[in-house]
């Protein structure tokens, strides 16, 4: 999703903000509005809107302070988080035009408001208006008992340049020890609707939220006696490893603390509204005395476990270091809605309801990957999904967004689409980009074989190049998003022309010569673009190479024309020497056989004629696939 269509989105919901029944009939509200010109309602209905999206709760009307002499503070407000501590939010809001939008963020703009600011927490406010006036005495009090506080600079317009104030914000925070300052731009608020709208996620980075994370402390498990004289199963090798019973009551603390950063990053992603939450829900409230035996339990890894433990028919407590689960955030999770939302059965959910927790100390990465793959085979953990949060994968689905295309990182991932918005998922993306981009069509098709065959249970696109697979060689720094989509581009032509040339002559392995038809025709494309007499500039003024040729002649019926030209000259060339080969599958896994097609095929590059082919047989089959190309043209354009 581009900047250019979330902007009439937020746009709209401002507005509908603005006519909600909780503003319109408060008296506060009409004061507030009173007098102000559009610009100044869209601003306020701005703050309104990031305050419904982005919390629940622990604001009222009269925290806002927004009008002259606010002291650089739109609103003032105050929350308990989940560990009873009390932490006070100041949200300054910078609402744009549409055109204004794709503007910067100014160095000036933020020292202003950090100059704002130190007056504000020091001194207070010389004049402040009302709304100002009521919630400084309580923020003094705060500030005297060295209590947190949060500032949030919320802008409708790009903040691509952050690291020309970076020093200015971390000295305002070394100076103000207890304060957090936190920038969100336009950028960041369409990434975070995404995750909410499509991906249908919780948030993991809520700005109005306070969050611990389990790496950083040492948790204490419980667990419970049962009455009996043994209260755990011991496992020694090869790792260390024990079965215990726990409280819903110690679940939902962990929980209510750490959210969903108890999760494994790769169970992280819990389906919030699903058929099997409620199930368990349901199980949690009604039958909480045979929980034990419904449910599989929860499964969970740490960096190390007491070497020895004594039974005994009393509770007993353990300290775990880096507690991640692995298995059961489904559980985790229902469990605790369950006591959430029912607060007149929350303390006997908690204190009867009981459930497994076994806890691994595995040392190793790649165990560990294991034993996360095998835990979760009813909502089953690919290959990719190991890198999902991978930087290269971030910054690829990110840079994607701005071009209107949605990139999967993990199956699943996306819920819904917006409308006329395509889907590009990473394993169609890697084995694209390593055929056509990389000249590497050998390594897709043992792969995909090896799969297939079940020689190997590995996907070798998302395994580390340390541990013998592709990984690194695909995705890393100088990977660009151009060559990328261009591959992926060709790579969805490459397979559309399949359909028609199912009905010739071809007797092979079509998934084979696919891959070989990809990889072969990038090198026709730079000998057609080296006849040229004069070469294009791509948008950066800098000479066009493969990919934005491609990508170029991905925009128009008539361009996009020419590369199904291409396809049938290369088809016509390839398919012959098909032939030569007795297993064409099994022998084009080899380099040296795709270095013989490309020795042969490029002799043949000079026979061909744009307007005319030199065999009537292609002419014939390009006529035939141009034909019915062109009913399904648009599905390839690019935006």
């Amino acid at each position: 999703m581009r900047r250019e269509d979330f902007y009439p989105i937020i746009d709209t919901e401002i507005e509908a903000v603005l006519k909600l029944p909780q503003y319109t009939s408060s008296d506060i509200f009409a004061q507030i509005v009173k007098g102000k010109n559009e610009p100044q309602l869209k601003s306020l209905g701005f703050l309104l809107w990031f305050l419904d999206k982005y919390t629940q709760n622990g604001y009222t009307m009269d925290c806002i302070t927004e009008g002259a002499k606010d002291g650089g503070v739109d609103i003032i407000f105050n929350k308990i988080d989940s560990q009873k501590n009390r932490i006070f939010y100041l949200v300054q809001s910078k609402w744009n035009n549409q055109k204004n939008s794709a503007n910067q963020l100014q160095k000036a703009e933020i020292n202003n408001y950090i100059s704002q600011l130190e007056t504000l927490i020091r001194n207070g406010k010389a004049n402040p208006n009302e709304g100002l006036k009521k919630q400084l005495e309580s923020l003094k009090k705060h500030i005297s008992e060295n209590g947190e506080i949060r500032i949030i600079f919320l802008c409708l317009c790009k903040n691509e340049k952050s690291y020309q104030f970076k020093e200015e914000i971390a000295s305002f925070e070394q100076r103000n020890p207890k304060t957090n300052f936190t920038i969100i731009d336009i950028d960041r608020l369409r990434l975070d609707y995404i995750e909410r709208e499509y991906k249908q996620s919780v948030l993991l980075n809520n700005p109005l939220q306070k969050y611990y994370k389990p790496e950083d402390e040492i948790i204490k498990l419980k667990i419970e006696s049962l009455g009996e004289s043994h209260n755990f199963v011991k496992v020694s090798q090869p790792y260390p490893a024990y079965i215990f019973t726990v409280s819903a009551q110690q679940i939902y603390d962990w929980f209510d603390k750490y959210r969903f950063f108890l999760f494994h990053e790769n169970v992280r992603n819990p389906l919030l509204n699903s058929h099997y939450n409620k199930d368990i829900e349901r199980s949690a409230l009604q039958e909480m005395d045979l929980f034990w035996y419904f449910n599989n339990g929860i499964t969970a890894i740490t960096d190390e476990l007491p070497s020895e433990l004594r039974n005994s028919d009393q509770p007993l407590t353990i300290k775990l270091k880096n507690l991640q689960i692995i298995n059961g955030a489904q559980t985790v999770y229902s469990i605790y809605n369950a006591m959430a939302n029912n607060p007149n059965k929350s303390k006997s959910i908690g204190k009867n309801l009981k459930i497994q927790v076994r806890v691994l100390a595995i040392g190793s990465n790649s165990t560990a990957e294991q034993i996360i793959r095998y835990n979760n085979s009813q909502n089953p953990i690919e290959d990719r999904d190991f890198w999902s949060y991978d930087a290269q994968q971030n910054r690829l689905q990110e840079e994607f967004y701005q071009l209107g295309f949605f990139y999967e990182k993990r199956r699943g991932e996306f819920r819904t689409l917006p409308r006329n918005t395509k889907s590009i998922d990473n394993v169609h993306a890697a084995n694209a980009y390593l055929a056509f981009f990389l000249q590497k069509p050998y390594l897709v098709v043992q792969n995909y074989v090896n799969l297939n065959a079940n020689i190997s249970i590995k996907n070798n696109l998302f395994v580390s190049t340390k541990q013998g697979g592709f990984y690194e060689t695909i995705f890393n720094e100088n990977t660009k998003l151009e060559d990328i989509l261009a591959a992926w581009c060709m790579y969805q032509l490459v397979y559309m022309t399949e359909f028609f040339l199912m009905n010739t002559h071809i007797a092979i392995w079509l998934g084979s010569f696919n891959i070989l038809i990809l990889a072969s025709i990038k090198h026709f494309i730079s000998y057609f673009m080296n006849t040229r007499t004069t070469r294009r500039k791509n948008e950066r003024g800098e000479t066009e190479t493969v990919s934005d040729f491609v990508l170029r002649h991905f925009r128009t019926e008539q361009d996009l024309l020419l590369l199904v030209k291409f396809l049938v000259f290369t088809y016509s060339c390839l398919n012959q020497q098909i032939s030569l080969l007795s297993d064409f599958k099994t022998e084009f896994m080899k380099e040296e056989i795709y270095l013989q097609f490309l020795s042969e095929y490029t002799k043949e590059f000079s026979n061909f004629q744009p307007n005319k082919f030199k065999s009537g047989e292609y002419e014939e089959l390009f006529d035939s696939l141009a034909k019915n190309f062109k009913n399904n043209i648009k599905d390839f354009l690019l935006p």
